[in-house]
């Protein structure tokens, strides 16, 4: 028997297929379900991989369930539809698996068999997931549901209409994936319901159903994904935001700590999406946190993991995403050397900055993170092997924040205190002279500027201006040809020291020859 397609009142479509017949749980080969480490990776430090993310999917969920009724299927190449699909995961205490758009992974096929999953939630319509898909899962004998509705706002809507009762919700921007996928394997845990908006405007029929279903709303990224119009409309809105999408991250994981397990923690990449979505509804069978890192890590993330009692982290996918040396620096054991100490920063001039620090005993080079304010985020920029390093290029009369962090074969440390420089001033340039060589031509001479590239030439027909950039110089001199006769021309000039430029110099003129 089938289950035709039911139209509820809100607008929903569900596609409701049943299935008949098995599969064997042998029947698509060996999938070997434990985490493992691989060479480089630190003691108390592990991965759930696969070749592919459909693989990594499989490995998850072999490694989380043993036998699951349910499972659900999310596109393993379009994000949108899947970012709602954690809390039905939740519900039905289902892994969340991945497929390619017309044909099912073998990978996940025989996570179907060998889970005996007897009904499969497809997350998003045919466009994304084929009929193909459907068909293919329909004739191994697996019930199908299909949860999608005319885009992927409306999709998320049903998805949270799936779910039942709630007192809480989440919205997050359908237009990006880090957001939605931080707070994941919370909304998993808790059965709240993800939600999709745009940055200015919400889909009515979503915030009507919030109005009448939420006593309050988590709202997940700052204004520039969604606005404070947004925001505004919504019933008790709190939000959780951070400079970047890892900042965001942290945010989110410190607001639900005392939810959290931190015991064993998970990390995936924050660069792409299916690896963390396929982690998250194991990660909230045991309350974990996933933490999403770019290469390398945060460092405010690197801090938060220092002060929790970590035994041991598990990453989702394999060094391709995720570097050794990454993992090793999320694993609190891996701090294995005292941090670098008596940092110190010097401004050389307007765009160098000179770092020093003490030897590190046992270190073999030194990573340096750079931020532009004390509490911000801190990129690594560099890794040397000596204690100093010259930071160059930098923008002119700007402070810069730098931590250090030492590294060996016995682990790495913490990362040293902040020390911080304000690059000086580009010099401006003086004694700016026009003396005219021609009835259209008049030579411009000026003294050097300690630290400029190059001079930019400004020119205007009086005094007070506009003025006009009309060319370059890398020496102390300009030539400006093809004016005309018996005219007085103004100039200024400033100094360019390669990423910021200088004051203007005072004007000065000069007439040229009359014919």
């Amino acid at each position: 028997m089938k289950k035709w397609m039911v139209r509820l009142s809100a607008g929903i479509t569900i596609f409701c297929l049943l299935l008949l017949g098995g599969l064997p749980a042998d029947a698509w080969g060996e999938i070997t379900p434990n985490p493992v480490s691989v060479p480089g990776d630190a003691e108390n430090t592990y991965r759930l991989a696969g070749t592919d993310r459909y693989a990594t999917a499989a490995e998850i969920a072999l490694h989380g369930w043993k036998v699951s009724d349910y499972a659900v299927l999310a596109s393993g190449d379009n994000f949108p539809d899947a970012l709602c699909g954690s809390p039905l995961a939740g519900k039905y205490d289902a892994p969340i698996l991945l497929t390619s758009k017309d044909k099912l992974n073998d990978s996940t096929r025989a996570v179907f068999a060998a889970l005996g999953v007897k009904e499969v939630f497809i997350v998003g319509g045919p466009d994304v997931i084929s009929t193909a898909v459907e068909q293919t899962i329909e004739d191994s004998g697996i019930t199908v549901t299909r949860i999608a509705g005319s885009n992927r706002f409306e999709t998320s809507l049903f998805v949270a209409m799936q779910l039942g009762t709630f007192d809480k919700a989440v919205v997050a921007t359908g237009s990006n994936f880090p957001d939605a996928l931080s707070i994941a394997p919370i909304a998993a845990l808790k059965g709240y319901p993800i939600l999709l908006t745009g940055k200015d405007s919400i889909d009515p029929n979503i915030l009507a159903y919030l109005k009448d279903k939420a006593a309050s709303v988590m709202v997940v990224g700052g204004t520039g994904v969604i606005s404070d119009t947004v925001l505004d409309t919504l019933p008790a809105p709190t939000r959780l935001d951070g400079d970047n999408r890892y900042d965001t991250n942290l945010a989110v994981i410190q607001h639900y700590a005392d939810s959290l397990n931190f015991t064993h923690c998970y990390t995936a990449t924050g660069e792409n999406y299916p690896d963390a979505l396929s982690g998250s509804a194991l990660a909230a069978m045991t309350s974990a946190p996933v933490f999403l890192t770019g290469n390398p890590a945060p460092a405010p993330l690197l801090t938060f993991i220092q002060d929790r009692e970590v035994t041991s982290i598990t990453a989702f996918g394999g060094i391709e995403v995720i570097p050794s040396d990454v993992l090793n620096s999320l694993s609190a054991q891996s701090y294995a050397l005292t941090k670098p100490a008596n940092p110190m920063a010097v401004a050389i001039n307007s765009k160098d900055i000179n770092l020093s620090w003490a030897p590190v005993p046992d270190a073999e080079s030194y990573a340096i993170y750079r931020a532009v304010s004390e509490t911000g985020t801190y990129a690594r920029i560099k890794v040397v092997l000596t204690t100093s390093y010259l930071d160059t290029g930098l923008f002119a009369e700007k402070t810069y924040y730098y931590k250090i962090q030492a590294s060996g074969s016995a682990g790495m440390s913490d990362l040293s205190d902040s020390v911080f420089a304000q690059t000086a001033s580009v010099g401006i340039p003086s004694n700016l002279t026009a003396s005219a060589l021609s009835s259209n031509e008049i030579k411009l001479t000026w003294n050097t500027v300690r630290d400029a590239d190059s001079y930019s030439i400004y020119r205007a027909d009086q005094a007070d201006g506009p003025y006009s950039v009309i060319a370059a110089s890398v020496g102390l001199e300009y030539t400006n040809t093809g004016l005309e006769a018996g005219k007085t021309y103004f100039y200024k000039i400033r100094a360019y020291n390669g990423s910021s430029f200088s004051a203007y110099s005072e004007p000065t003129s000069a007439d040229t020859l009359s014919l």
